[in-house]
C-alpha cells in the first residue's frame, strides 16, 4: 500500500515544524504593534467593541488562516493562492489608508 504524499514522513515532519514555529510567533511579541494599535484603531473610528474582543481578532484570523491555507493548497497552486491573500492583503491596507484620509478630511 502506498501513503500519499499528504502523510508521507518528508511531508509531515517539515509541517509539523513549522506548525509549532508559526504558533509560537504569536508568543514572541511579533504581533505587539498590531496587537498594541489594533484597540487604539478601533477607538479612534468611533466603534464601541469592547477591548478584550479586538484584542482577540487578530489571534482568531491567523488561526483561521492557517487552517484554511492548508486545504486551499489541495486544490489551487501556491503561485494562485499567494497572489489572492497579497492582493487581499494590499486592499486591506489600502481600505485602512482611505479610512484614515477620510477621517482626518
Amino acid at each position: 500500500e502506498t501513503s500519499s504524499r499528504w502523510t508521507s514522513r518528508g511531508f509531515l515532519h517539515p509541517m509539523g515544524i513549522l506548525a509549532f514555529l508559526f504558533s509560537v510567533i504569536g508568543l514572541c511579541g511579533l504581533d505587539a504593534p498590531i496587537t498594541i494599535y489594533g484597540p487604539k484603531m478601533f477607538a479612534e473610528f468611533g466603534f464601541h467593541i469592547p477591548y478584550q474582543y479586538v484584542v482577540i481578532i487578530l489571534p482568531i484570523g491567523s488561526f483561521v488562516g492557517y487552517i484554511l491555507a492548508i486545504p486551499l493548497l489541495a486544490c489551487m497552486r501556491k503561485r494562485h493562492q499567494y497572489n489572492i491573500c497579497a492582493l487581499f492583503m494590499a486592499i486591506s491596507t489600502a481600505l485602512i489608508g482611505i479610512a484614515y484620509y477620510v477621517k482626518d478630511m
